[in-house]
């Protein structure tokens, strides 16, 4: 009895050991755990599958673009513009977390065309070629950059712009959005995240459990996206097998103070592929509330016009 009752001791040492060195590494490597910067093909687009290098492999005239952060970072992508960028729309993309900023080509190109926009296209610190490692602090400060990068631009319409959201692109658009609401014209989400602790909850019951003691990312968005009044569209993969679609119409339901806000379902569409199962059905969503976006612009705008004329009088 005594051999057994040591051995089981000395069991439950062992798994309790294993268990408190796992929660240490975990907390200690978290963001490189969380922020997935390399992907499944390369760091570098350059070094990705042919037709996910550069604008060019498919005709996108672009510019390169350096944006430095608050804290001496420095953040690189591209700038794809139509002939006389000035009278097009702009889209800023915030990408999806795993890879680089070459992986999101196929998808940019679809907008680019279809929705006759610019594009600004930014990795995010540590992804590609930007510099300094990721974290939840240092995407926040990232958005932010990438938007004051945007509105202070000479080369586009700068009261023309959007921003798309993907995956942890959303949960980034979601918070810089709140310090440019009386600039961005509207607001595209497309499968995230109500908060990363939902997501990790969502995994297993083992991640449930310890997740507490662990996870010091968070990304609130379903708090964050409450006060949000500008436009937004959102669009849901309903076979989406990382992020509950849940979390998404959570969110369309926290989004109560938007002036205006669409939902597009998916029916066939997963985490990573909801843009090209949606099609042109999806596209041709997207433009029309674009459209509905300029309409509120420029009643807004009126309003105003019309109000600096009453107080003249």
């Amino acid at each position: 009895m005594s051999a057994i009752g040591g051995c089981c001791k000395w069991l439950c040492f062992s798994i309790t050991f294993i268990l408190f060195l796992v929660l240490i590494l975990a907390t200690m490597f978290q963001n490189t755990i969380v922020y997935v910067n390399r992907g499944p093909f390369a760091a570098f687009p350059e070094d990705n599958p042919r037709g996910f290098q550069s604008p060019s492999e498919y005709h996108m005239p672009y510019e390169d673009v350096i944006i430095p952060t608050e804290d001496s970072c420095e953040l690189k992508g591209w700038l794809m513009l139509h002939p006389h960028p000035k009278k097009k729309s702009t889209i800023v993309f915030f990408h999806e977390n795993a890879g680089n900023i070459g992986l999101r080509l196929p998808v940019v190109k679809s907008m680019y065309d279809s929705l006759d926009s610019n594009i600004l296209l930014v990795g995010y610190r540590g992804y590609g070629h930007s510099t300094c490692d990721p974290s939840e602090k240092g995407l926040k400060l990232d958005s932010r950059a990438i938007l004051d990068y945007a509105f202070n631009s000479k080369t586009i319409d700068t009261e023309n712009v959007f921003v798309f959201g993907a995956s942890l692109g959303g949960a980034t658009t979601i918070y810089s959005s709140k310090f440019y609401e009386d600039k961005i014209k509207g607001l595209i989400l497309m499968n995230t995240f109500t908060s990363l602790p939902d997501v990790v909850d969502s995994m297993n019951i083992v991640f449930k459990i310890f997740r507490p003691f662990v996870l010091s990312n968070f990304w609130p968005s379903d708090e964050r996206i409450k006060s949000l009044t500008l436009p937004m569209l959102f669009i849901s993969g309903r076979e989406d097998e990382i992020i509950p679609k849940e979390q998404m119409d959570l969110l369309f339901i926290h989004a109560e103070k938007s002036r205006y806000r669409d939902f597009i379902k998916v029916k066939d569409g997963h985490h990573n592929d909801t843009f090209f199962h949606g099609g042109d059905q999806l596209l041709e969503k997207i433009l029309k509330f674009m459209k509905k976006c300029a309409e509120f612009k420029h009643k807004e705008h009126s309003q105003r016009s019309l109000m600096q004329v009453k107080v003249k009088l």
